[in-house]
């Protein structure tokens, strides 16, 4: 991280190098990928992602190279030498060219064939009728997706709500019934391994939800139907993990500065085939976000490629850091590589984390929650030091941002429109603090009422600490339901 936006310069092959000042058009960006990853990615001949048109601004993001195809002078020498077949002495050698070229047009084919099956597969959509009712604990859909993402949290106080499916909209959960087995299975339900805090506080909701104990529990919202008010006023609060705090105090530190250990105990770095390639951020004992660009190549879909480390503060030592792996990637299914938009990818660990001083996650926003424009948020990475480094930094560095409005953010001299409601820019108009190339995927926070919330993951921008130029971040405010709705048919 530096003054600049940070991916790891050291680590990287010294064949790939980070793009020169006024060279951030020719960044490699990350291909497409489907919602459930399959297929190869388009190499082009030297073995390169080739520049996708029209985008200028790709992701702070240099992918390793993948299988090439084959070298460009075999074709041109097959081409060559064909036009001697008609000479007997070279007919034999001519027919072993040919038959060559066969087998590798039928292999091209094979493969194309294997790709659109698998492609046409994995992209299918999902069969529901052609009316259907969310959040009525009646599975419609054949993924039950009309049954996903209806519970949310709303405000500091972090109040229990459900999409009623009488009067469409989010309403309270009334406290009367609600016990300490409801709350743990309300966050078992949401992919969590249970409760940590819930108490009543008071409602000032003229639609409420009332929990009828006669009714079989399959999920919270089965339980539920519509009140006008709540017997007592009072209505649940409930938070299923215990996150945003560190318990090591840190002074102000702008522009770069290493970190002390248990500062950001969200913090995690993912070894992509054992080599250090993005950041991300703990939520919870067993998920991980982080970009969907860090999911740079069609191996990088399988699991057993990637590490994860946490817990730590430097590269160098990573035998103090808690190793995890994983056991399901998914990409966010409306990822678009060329406009960076739901830049999001959400990682479970095969192994739940035990929970200590330097391993701790950040809270997801809440629902309604803002981050005001000019709000001092933090973000933290093992980076590039500078736009042009060759090495990054082993230890993880801090440093203090701002965010920016997105109207600033979208004029010709800023991002010139591309800045879309899924994205959040921080950093300084003037430059000199920013991520970086190795950041990718890591946290953007924002401290409000003493706790972290995860306001961005980083995702992209021009060049490092540029001038007009701040770091832009996925907006975790318009993925929070989404991360709960994958948690929970995931679990």
């Amino acid at each position: 991280m530096s003054s600049s936006k940070n991916l790891y310069g050291n680590y990287l092959p010294e064949h790939i190098q980070p793009p020169a000042y006024g060279q951030s058009q020719e960044r490699f960006p990350p291909p497409p990928y489907p919602s459930v990853p399959q297929g190869q990615p388009p190499y082009n001949s030297s073995g390169q992602y080739p520049s996708a048109p029209n985008a200028p601004h790709q992701p702070y993001y240099i992918p390793t190279p993948g299988p090439r195809h084959p070298p460009t002078q075999v074709t041109q020498d097959i081409g060559r030498k064909s036009t001697q077949c008609c000479n007997p002495k070279r007919r034999t050698y001519c027919y072993i060219i040919s038959l060559f070229l066969g087998l590798s047009i039928v292999g091209i084919g094979a493969w194309i064939v294997i790709k659109f099956v698998m492609d046409s597969a994995t992209q299918s959509t999902t069969h529901c009728p052609s009316s259907v009712t969310r959040c009525n604990s009646i599975s419609e859909c054949d993924d039950n997706s009309d049954e996903l993402g209806c519970v949310r949290f709303n405000g500091v106080e972090s109040r229990l709500e459900v999409y009623g499916w009488q009067q469409k909209q989010w309403s309270p959960v009334c406290y009367t019934a609600w016990s300490q087995s409801l709350a743990s299975k309300t966050c078992q339900q949401l992919g969590f391994t249970s409760y940590y805090q819930t108490k009543r506080v008071i409602g000032d909701s003229s639609s409420n939800l009332v929990i009828n104990t006669s009714q079989q529990l399959t999920n919270l919202q089965s339980i539920l139907s519509y009140s006008s008010k709540c017997l007592t006023k009072d209505v649940v609060s409930l938070q299923c993990v215990d996150c945003g705090k560190r318990y090591k105090s840190s002074s102000r530190i702008v522009g770069g500065t290493a970190s002390q250990e248990g500062n950001w105990p969200w913090q995690v770095s993912l070894h992509y085939k054992s080599r250090p390639v993005c950041g991300g951020t703990l939520i919870s004992r067993g998920w991980v976000i982080t970009a969907s660009h860090c999911i740079f190549e069609d191996e990088a879909h399988i699991t057993s490629n990637w590490e994860v480390y946490s817990g730590f503060i430097s590269q160098r030592q990573l035998s103090k850091a808690t190793l995890s792996f994983i056991s399901k990637i998914i990409v966010h299914r409306d990822y678009n590589q060329h406009t960076n938009d739901n830049d999001i990818a959400l990682l479970k660990l095969r192994n739940p984390l035990v929970f200590t001083a330097k391993i701790m996650p950040a809270c997801l926003p809440t629902a309604n929650q803002q981050f005001p424009d000019g709000s001092s948020c933090w973000i933290t990475g093992f980076g590039l030091v500078e736009e042009n480094a060759n090495t990054a930094s082993h230890s993880l560095l801090e440093a203090q941002v701002n965010i920016i409005s997105r109207t600033t953010c979208n004029t010709r001299k800023f991002y010139d429109g591309r800045i879309t409601e899924n994205m959040i820019c921080a950093g300084t108009v003037t430059g000199g603090v920013d991520s970086c190339q190795g950041d990718s995927g890591g946290p953007l926070v924002c401290k409000a009422d003493g706790i972290y919330y995860l306001a961005g993951v980083t995702s992209w921008g021009v060049g490092c600490a540029r001038k007009y130029k701040p770091g832009v971040y996925t907006n975790m405010l318009k993925y929070t339901q989404w991360t709960y709705a994958q948690m929970e048919s995931n679990k």
